[in-house]
């Protein structure tokens, strides 16, 4: 195993389960790891822009910062029917469950039982164009989310989507094993392939900026 910028390390590490609650630390664990200064406004940084999921995919437990492998699943308008097969699809505890094709749905991907049932799979954050339900609850059990918002209204189960492949979530396309990072400030996917280019440009960012808050 190879060291990189600033204690990155390249190589297979399986992520140990998250523990944190929704509200407070850092949560999730990549393969390979990020170091503990990423944010999401450092990956932009770090990818020249590209990435960044639209504003109006925001934290709903902004305290929250997340970095983790993703895990797609595409579903239909108003259908949650996919969800019941995501925990038999987690491999690695800390993956975050990045949902797309619910942005004109108008009920819930998701409530406090099925976020019950990722954070036992091991899905450290949920990110999607679709909105929630019971966000009180779920927030409780440790599960951030990023989402249009929320709503009191089920979705049916029609037996529409699939879990894993590739997305296209707020016209940014995210593929499984892609590196999420998320926070306040939104949501950046680092393609698997350009995350050691990317970290070497954010490291270079975030030393620049440490140099001339330094010297000012």
């Amino acid at each position: 195993m190879s060291a990189g910028p600033s204690g990155y390390q390249t190589g297979s590490q399986q992520a140990p389960h998250a523990e944190q609650t929704a509200t407070s630390g850092r949560i999730g664990v990549v393969t390979p790891s990020l170091p503990d200064w990423m944010s999401s406004t450092l990956a932009a940084d770090g990818a020249g822009g590209q990435g960044a999921l639209p504003p109006w995919i925001v934290a709903l437990s902004p305290d929250a910062t997340v970095l983790g492998p993703a895990l797609v699943v595409t579903v239909g308008r108003d259908d949650n029917s996919p969800m019941k097969q995501v925990p038999g699809a987690v491999t690695v505890d800390g993956t975050v469950l990045v949902i797309a094709g619910a942005g004109e749905s108008r009920t819930a991907v998701l409530g406090d039982l099925v976020a019950a049932e990722l954070r036992r799979a091991g899905i450290a954050a949920v990110v999607t164009d679709w909105l929630i339900r019971d966000s009180r609850a779920v927030a409780a059990l440790g599960l951030p989310v990023w989402a249009r918002g929320v709503t009191p209204v089920a979705s049916r189960k029609d037996g529409v989507g699939t879990v894993g492949g590739t997305v296209v979530i707020g016209g940014v396309p995210v593929s499984d094993g892609d590196v999420v990072v998320a926070d306040a400030d939104g949501v950046v996917i680092w393609p698997q392939t350009q995350v050691t280019s990317y970290l070497q440009a954010a490291d270079a960012k975030r030393q620049a900026d440490e140099a001339k808050a330094a010297s000012g």
